[in-house]
């Protein structure tokens, strides 16, 4: 029987706003936990200032479809001009980079109160079983003759070639059965004895420089082969992937590391922008109070080892194990003697930034080394 709980908030004091003010921070009220309204409760506040996912989502919906669009627009344009795929990547990394960092300049941050069910182990009801083959690869090697050229030189400084027939080994790989993994999972009922919500910073923007950034490389090389592609057959050119074998391999380094620096120094931008616009909130909200719940046991899970090498296959009785059984213990909210969940206040306090100025340099550095490679790809096929 489901029983319908009603969670009563504690009184709190309330922030004037749940935006972050453009004023200064000794006076920004959004980092503030307690307001000058002592008599509303937490759950009237929460209705009448949450802003719910869906919402939020609708709202950074707009945000993503420009950088993707802007992204594979630009890489259809470098396409073919700016080293074919290679060039769009660079050029959709950019462009993705620089749209993701004007939309976290710009954007603001939301509190988003989400909710979570407080579900109650009631019964261990029986288990699912299933079995996995598991083997090796198993190494066979063998001797083989070819023929090897050589390049000679005559006195008169003229070049002849001569060939030798040398004796190499070569190796092949078989696979080998070697037994069979047991394994049991518990089926557990659960029923929803309450809910409760947690607050959560969220920024408006989700799309930002390094999601831009990794979007535009992949769009633009996206687009950038495409244009290849269709210039390829009508016009008879070639493509990146002939061209290939040209390359460079010192001069697509020297790219990796430019663009490592490069790539660094925008993440650390990105991280300063970060830890600016960083909004800190504590606040306090009921939790369930929880305890392990023994639930039962289960057959424990085990190996089949089929040492002969044969496979006979998993023949085993679902209901027992060589090792015994295992104790089931699952996590359960403490419950009152009308069966409502105990709970008990928790006082957190959250920041919206997902990353510093150091982190953003490491982050960028590795986007800037890819975006790099390729740019120096592109310079040389250019």
């Amino acid at each position: 029987m489901k029983i319908n709980q009603k969670v009563i908030l504690p009184d709190i004091k309330l922030p004037e706003s749940i935006k972050k003010p453009e004023e200064k921070a000794s006076e920004d009220k959004f980092i503030q936990s307690s307001g000058e309204t002592p008599h509303r409760s937490l759950k009237e506040w929460i209705s009448d200032n949450k802003t719910s996912e869906s919402e939020s989502n609708k709202k950074n919906l707009s945000g993503k479809k420009l950088a993707i669009a802007g992204a594979g627009v630009a890489g259809v344009i470098a396409g073919y001009v700016f080293g074919g795929a290679a060039g769009a990547g660079v050029m959709g990394a950019v462009a993705g980079y620089s749209m993701g960092y004007m939309n976290e300049a710009k954007g603001g941050i939301n509190e988003v109160w989400k909710d979570h069910d407080i579900n109650n182990p009631t019964k261990l009801t029986g288990w699912s079983y299933h079995t996995s083959e598991f083997g090796h690869q198993e190494p066979h090697y063998y001797t083989y003759t070819e023929q090897v050229s050589h390049t000679g030189h005559n006195s008169d400084g003229t070049t002849y070639t001569y060939y030798t027939t040398e004796q190499k080994t070569g190796v092949y790989y078989t696979y080998k059965h070697d037994g069979y993994y047991h394994n049991y999972n518990p089926q557990i009922d659960w029923q929803k004895v309450g809910d409760f919500k947690t607050p959560h910073l969220v920024n408006e923007n989700l799309i930002g420089p390094f999601a831009g950034a990794g979007i535009g490389i992949a769009a633009g090389a996206a687009g950038g082969g495409i244009v290849e592609g269709i210039s390829s057959a009508l016009l008879g050119t070639t493509t990146t992937l002939s061209k290939l074998g040209t390359l460079s391999g010192g001069g697509v380094g020297i790219g990796a590391a430019v663009g490592t620096v490069i790539g660094a120094a925008a993440g650390y931008m990105a991280g300063k922008i970060q830890e600016n616009k960083n909004v800190v909130i504590t606040r306090t909200y009921p939790v369930p109070v929880t305890e392990e719940k023994y639930m039962g046991e289960i057959p424990s899970d085990w190996t089949q080892y089929d040492w002969t090498g044969f496979d006979f296959g998993p023949h085993h009785s679902p209901d027992s194990s060589p090792n015994g059984k295992t104790s089931v213990v699952k996590t359960a909210p403490v419950l009152n003697e009308e069966g409502k969940p105990v709970m008990t206040d928790k006082t957190e306090t959250i920041e919206s930034k997902k990353y510093t100025k150091v982190s953003g340099a490491a982050i960028g550095a590795a986007i800037g080394a890819a975006a790099g490679a390729l740019a120096s790809v592109a310079i040389q096929l250019i």
